[in-house]
């Protein structure tokens, strides 16, 4: 699977996911912790490292994957 994701993630579909979280909910859950992730992730020393997310972490552009590309790749 990681294989998989890492050549490919999902591209935006048009079923859309319903909304079990408020805004405020999925603000705290998904995207202040994917930052605080980010940022832990960034200050590791070189390294090779594994990390497990739930899938959820995986989608939208909040997720944790975005959040850790390069600037320049966003745009």
């Amino acid at each position: 699977m990681t294989g998989w994701w890492l050549e490919g993630p999902p591209a935006k579909s048009a079923a859309a996911m319903p909304a079990t979280f408020s805004h405020a909910l999925s603000e705290v859950l998904m995207r202040q912790r994917n930052t605080r992730w980010r940022d832990q992730l960034q200050a590791l020393p070189s390294g090779h490292y594994v990390v497990a997310v739930g899938a959820l972490h995986l989608y939208g552009d909040n997720s944790l994957p975005s959040l850790l590309q390069p600037v320049n790749a966003k745009q």
